[in-house]
């Protein structure tokens, strides 16, 4: 069976939220960027005419609702579209005093992530050679470890031990609220400077 965990990392679990906390706002960064390009090619026929005041903060509160359901349009979808895809999380696996991680979205595709100086690449695959910044006995243990971590005896025990942390969840029934208060908040931050 081939093995192959391209992006990885390991930390100590008592940095396991500060893990979380470090990348968290690298993901918010980018999904910021989708939101934004968005809504510059929302059309202008989704400003439907209202009572309330015409004002460039209704104007953009109206294309901001309007790319968000895009996007969760697309999270539910099972034709992804990587332009449109913002759902992020990362999978979990604890072990001994480790919490391996790999992070789980189509956003991994897009944007290279800044990991912090306290976690460890832990990526491992066997079916090419191993890196060269990496020795023959470290690779031979992350092959162990990967194997004692996650691999097991099949899918249902890989699952079996795996914790998932949503960053951004967009697919399910309510959406992400912290996003989109996120998101909210930085529009209108945004558009006051």
């Amino acid at each position: 069976m081939s093995t192959k965990i391209y992006i990885a990392r390991r930390v100590s679990i008592n940095r396991l939220n500060d893990f979380i906390d470090f990348i968290r706002p690298q993901v918010y960064d980018h999904s910021q960027k989708i939101v934004e390009r968005l809504m510059s090619n929302v059309s202008a026929s989704c400003i439907k005419e209202t009572q309330l005041e015409n004002s460039w903060k209704k104007e953009k509160l109206i294309m901001f609702d309007e790319a968000m359901r895009l996007l969760k349009d697309a999270s539910k979808s099972l034709e992804r579209n990587p332009g449109c895809d913002v759902d992020f999380g990362i999978n979990i696996w604890l072990f001994g005093r480790y919490a391996y991680i790999i992070p789980f979205g189509e956003m991994i595709r897009q944007i290279e992530l800044n990991y912090p100086d306290f976690s460890v690449d832990y990526s491992y695959w066997n079916n090419t050679d191993r890196p060269d910044d990496v020795t023959s006995r470290e690779w031979s243990m992350r092959s162990k470890t990967w194997d004692k971590v996650n691999c097991g005896i099949g899918y249902s025990s890989h699952n079996a031990r795996r914790l998932y942390h949503s960053i951004i969840d967009l697919s399910t029934l309510w959406g992400d609220f912290d996003f989109e208060n996120e998101m909210a908040k930085r529009l209108l931050r945004n558009n006051e400077e």
